[in-house]
């Protein structure tokens, strides 16, 4: 077993800092810096940046407090006696999920090529080690949560939200049973816990330990792969906890903490996540002054309805050295893999938030049919 099982420390962590259950304990006052990336839509010609801190799991508020940043809040007027969406979502319960099954999303091409070899490539990506920008070849992968784990979510969010509008004096009576339904789902509607991807078309989904066990006999020369803390990573509308996966031969990562000392596990021996924001935008609002819930037009400013709405995401980072690669063999992977929809923006335009060219995306139908076609072609 690459995981063991050990005792749940849900009580200890209530009293420690961190994303997860149990945290990195933080000093009072935490640095972010910022990075240059190359832009994956225009290699080469443009740059994009994000703020990271090394070593750390941040809470979003740490992170706000690093960037200069304050969550909005529209009260302190005479006629403004009520909390803005944002605070009243700030003090929600954050959710549970044990993490058993990672994915990787990708492209046609990628998609392709990982089929005919058997195995994943890693890509260059940009972190702070010891202070200093390393680019490091990685295979990144994120939590696969299925579907009734996501509704049921949903739900105890909502009946936990609408309590809490109760309890401020916020009126949604109003409400038609189809905006109660829009207003549950604003709650989960961040890029974590949908089907759809901005990365491609083509999802692989494996057992995280299935995973840990093939990195370890190719990687590790069979002992158990490391996994540290390799920091926060905050863009304009995404936290982002990277979690760094190498061999225990890699002398370069041993100042990074240990993933197992900060992060729990259940009595199973999955690791537990807890994100904080599972919103990517405010579609709602509670006006000031009445208190009555309403829905923002669709002509409205973005800026007020991203405002705070950071939602969180974690990343397991596979190192592998140059030219080396995650073999997964050809039949497991095209087992393993299937369909999903494009992400698509509140307005529509969907290149604003897919991390490759908007041409290298295809309708979810046509991934089905390809995916079919090397299935069959595998069976001959």
């Amino acid at each position: 077993m690459m995981m063991q099982d050990i005792e749940n420390k849900e009580d200890e962590g209530k009293a420690m800092d961190g994303m997860f259950l149990v945290g990195v304990c933080v000093a009072p006052q935490v640095q972010m810096t910022r990075i240059q990336h190359s832009d994956l839509l225009y290699p080469g010609k443009w740059k994009s940046y994000s703020d990271f801190c090394e070593g750390q799991f941040l809470q979003n508020d740490k992170v706000r407090g690093a960037l200069g940043e304050f969550l909005p809040t529209i009260r302190g007027g005479p006629h403004q006696r009520f909390p803005s969406l944002q605070e009243v979502c700030l003090g929600l319960e954050a959710p549970r999920f044990p993490i058993i099954c990672l994915k990787h999303v990708t492209t046609l091409e990628n998609f392709r090529n990982i089929v005919n070899e058997g195995a994943i490539r890693g890509a260059h990506r940009t972190f702070l080690l010891q202070g200093s920008p390393v680019d490091l070849p990685v295979s990144c992968w994120s939590p696969h949560f299925p579907l009734p784990e996501v509704e049921s979510f949903k739900n105890k969010r909502y009946s936990e939200f609408i309590q809490r509008l109760e309890d401020c004096g916020a009126t949604y009576a109003h409400l038609s049973p189809e905006e109660k339904g829009d207003l549950r789902d604003m709650l989960a509607i961040s890029p974590a816990l949908r089907p759809d991807s901005r990365y491609g078309n083509f999802q692989f989904t494996f057992r995280l330990e299935e995973l840990l066990g093939s990195y370890s006999q190719q990687h590790c020369g069979g002992q158990e792969p490391v996994l540290r803390v390799l920091g926060t990573e905050a863009h304009k509308l995404e936290v982002v906890y990277w979690v760094l996966i190498h061999s225990p031969s890699s002398s370069e990562f041993h100042h990074l903490p240990r993933v197992d000392s900060v992060w729990p596990r259940s009595r199973a021996g999955n690791l537990m996540w807890g994100p904080e924001s599972t919103t990517d935008l405010y579609t709602w609002f509670i006006d000031p002054s009445s208190g009555r819930l309403g829905k923002y037009p669709w002509d409205c400013e973005p800026q007020k309805m991203y405002a705070g709405s950071r939602w969180n995401n974690v990343v397991f980072a596979f190192h592998l050295p140059e030219g080396r690669t995650l073999y997964l063999g050809r039949d497991p992977l095209l087992g393993g893999v299937e369909a999903c929809e494009t992400a698509k923006s509140l307005w529509g335009d969907g290149h604003r938030i897919l991390r490759h060219p908007v041409d290298e995306y295809i309708p979810q139908e046509h991934a089905k049919y390809i995916i079919y076609g090397e299935r069959a072609k595998a069976s001959h």
